[in-house]
């Protein structure tokens, strides 16, 4: 059910099937499936908000899969998600160390999918210590890398994350366009989250740019996506800016 729970975002059910297969796995001492259940059970809180779960979760997978010799699992999930929770709690400089060991790992064993991944959240945390230099750097490889093994979701995110960016670096133009790319990427693949934010970011950026009747046109369909799929903090941060906008 991972990958389901993931892209509906079912937190709370996703929660608790985690629950139930850490403790499935611990009574038949199965430790890979425990480590693989305790990084579902680090996804799902993650999702509600709860960090410092997550990342406890997350560490007890690492402890196991070094224990057990994993050394792939290891680097390619415990590292990978713990850098990420790291990122998420702003702590960019401890994300950035976990990332490259990833990299590192991916590039010596010749595994695209894994240097992908690591791509997309090495420019996710060069943005966030404000390296745009960097952050542009990565995540344009790390497109051209999503398209070459045709991985769509990290394809979708590197783009927004790339639109991300350049519009942090004052460049509306190169941003407008690559959003639109990531929202063309999201309705290819039926990622209607991912459509949802990428209509709300294409309106701040119309916004940003004095285009309000744009801005609203690109809100107003994001707020009946992320309602239609209960998606309330989406839509409630929407309503804000269709509020204070005075639509």
């Amino acid at each position: 059910m991972r990958g389901f729970f993931d892209l509906r975002r079912l937190w709370d059910d996703w929660l608790a099937c985690a629950t139930i297969g850490v403790a499935a796995a611990r009574r038949c001492g199965d430790r890979a499936g425990e480590a693989w259940a305790l990084d579902c059970l680090g996804h799902a809180a993650s999702g509600l908000g709860r960090l410092e779960e997550a990342l406890d979760s997350y560490l007890k997978a690492r402890d196991i899969r070094g224990q057990t010799g994993d050394r792939w699992g290891e680097s390619a999930n415990s590292i990978n998600n713990i850098g990420c929770t790291y990122g998420d709690l702003g702590r960019f400089d401890l994300a950035l160390g976990c990332f490259q060991q990833v990299l590192a790992t991916a590039r010596a064993d010749g595994s695209r999918y894994l240097e992908c991944l690591a791509l997309v959240n090495l420019g996710e945390t060069y943005a966030g210590l404000g390296q745009a230099s960097d952050a542009v750097a990565c995540t344009r490889q790390a497109v051209e890398v999503a398209r070459e093994i045709g991985h769509q979701r990290a394809e979708r995110t590197a783009l927004s994350n790339l639109a991300r960016t350049y519009r942090v670096m004052r460049y509306p133009g190169k941003a407008r366009a690559w959003y639109r790319q990531a929202l063309a990427a999201c309705r290819q693949a039926g990622d209607r989250h991912g459509e949802a934010e990428a209509l709300r970011d294409l309106g701040d950026l119309s916004a940003a740019s004095g285009r309000h009747a744009a801005a609203r046109q690109s809100w107003r369909k994001a707020l009946a996506i992320a309602s239609d799929l209960g998606d309330t903090d989406v839509a409630t941060a929407i309503r804000g800016r269709l509020e204070r906008s005075g639509a």
